[in-house]
């Protein structure tokens, strides 16, 4: 055998052995004895294969998509960045994961649906999150103006062949003019009635003083709130756009107070303005004078000579003569003949039948949904008996 071949059997034959976990020093240290050649003895080496993460399967994990950056509150016309960091991660714990070949569109929604593509970017710089090396943070800035309003920034990652599509969206963003930037309110002043009855609206106006920049050409909403209301939570009354000037005017109604009194104030800020509380406000106090009744309380110590109208516990009573502290509605056959309460039906509105009522005859009632006509005088006799005095005139 040449020596050509011998070295080339030896060189053979040691592959074989590291393939097999066998190196030369395991070797000659099992077989002390035994001479080794130089040829098995040359230091033999093998690369490593190189972890390519394009052909990792499955794809890249996308944990989130996170924006960020920028005021929440920005003037029009004014331009801001968007920030979006995609947060990749790789369950087989590949150190280097690729760039995202995968797009982020920029979208401005002002409600579920997403409207107004502000942009796009693929332009992607990677930073190593600390201590997790297969952790990478992709980013983008993107620089976006907005009109007037407030919006939902949405952020869409298309994904691809390496990475899953992602989805954020920010808190809201607002959008100012420059007049809701800068209104500074000096005074606030109520015009409202001391008193009112129960069951009147409470009708009052305001007035705002303040130092403006562009001639008083901003905008502010006024409300109605309790004076106690420290977080503005509950306003009595729908924001009501006061009329620009100097001073700034405007009307405001709140329906229904409760008898009593109620110490209330009127609030004033910027549609967008993060709310202020008392700063913006102007406090004062109203009663709401009960309702006089329309029907004379029944009084045990009066005397009732027969013919006057009483309302008892919520009910109406017509004395039938002289009476005094006989409580109406007690019997059915006291001095007191009861109001039915006005009942409506299809073919008219009649009174519900009371047993202590006096019936003449020629009365219609309702009575447990069916209308009847009194056929002769009765008193405590419940219709719906076929020999009573009730005929039957139809449904109510």
């Amino acid at each position: 055998m040449s020596s050509t071949n011998r070295s080339l059997t030896a060189l053979l034959l040691a592959a074989a052995l590291l393939a097999a976990g066998f190196t030369p020093a395991a070797y000659a240290d099992e077989q002390p004895d035994r001479e080794l050649s130089d040829a098995v003895t040359e230091e033999v080496t093998q690369e490593a294969p190189s972890e390519d993460p394009a052909n990792v399967d499955p794809p890249h994990s996308v944990l989130r998509l996170q924006t960020g950056g920028g005021p929440t509150r920005v003037l029009e016309g004014e331009t801001f960045y968007v920030n979006a960091r995609l947060y990749v991660a790789d369950s087989e714990g590949i150190h280097d994961l690729p760039m995202p070949d995968g797009r982020v569109e920029v979208y401005a929604s002002t409600d579920a649906d997403r409207e107004n593509l502000l942009g796009s970017s693929d332009d992607w710089f990677i930073e190593e999150s600390a201590g997790t090396p297969h952790f990478r943070i992709a980013n983008f800035d993107l620089d976006v103006a907005l009109p007037i309003g407030q919006y939902h920034l949405d952020l869409v990652f298309t994904g691809t062949e390496l990475y899953e599509e992602a989805e954020g969206r920010t808190g809201q963003w607002t959008v100012l003019g420059p007049e809701d930037m800068n209104y500074e309110i000096q005074e606030v002043s109520v015009d409202a009635p001391s008193t009112i009855e129960e069951g009147e609206p409470l009708e009052l106006s305001a007035e705002v003083t303040g130092n403006h920049p562009v001639n008083n050409l901003g905008t502010l909403d006024a409300y109605v709130y309790y004076a106690d209301d420290q977080t503005l939570t509950t306003p009595l009354t729908e924001a009501v756009r006061l009329n620009r000037g100097n001073p700034y005017t405007g009307a405001l109604t709140v329906e229904y107070l409760e008898p009593g009194e109620h110490t209330l104030m009127v609030h004033v800020r910027p549609p967008f303005q993060a709310v202020v509380w008392p700063a913006n406000s102007q406090s004062f106090t109203v009663t709401v004078l009960p309702a006089e009744p329309e029907h004379e309380i029944w009084d045990a110590g009066t005397a009732y000579t027969g013919g006057e109208t009483v309302e008892h516990e919520g009910r109406l009573f017509e004395a039938l003569w002289w009476t005094q502290n006989q409580e109406p509605g007690a019997s059915p056959w006291s001095a007191w003949s009861e109001i039915g309460a006005p009942t409506e039906c299809e073919a008219g509105t009649y009174p519900a039948w009371a047993a202590s009522t006096e019936f003449t005859g020629g009365e219609t009632v309702v009575h447990g949904g069916t209308v009847y006509t009194a056929q002769w005088y009765s008193r405590n006799q419940e219709p719906g008996d076929p020999w009573g005095p009730w005929a039957e005139s139809g449904d109510c």
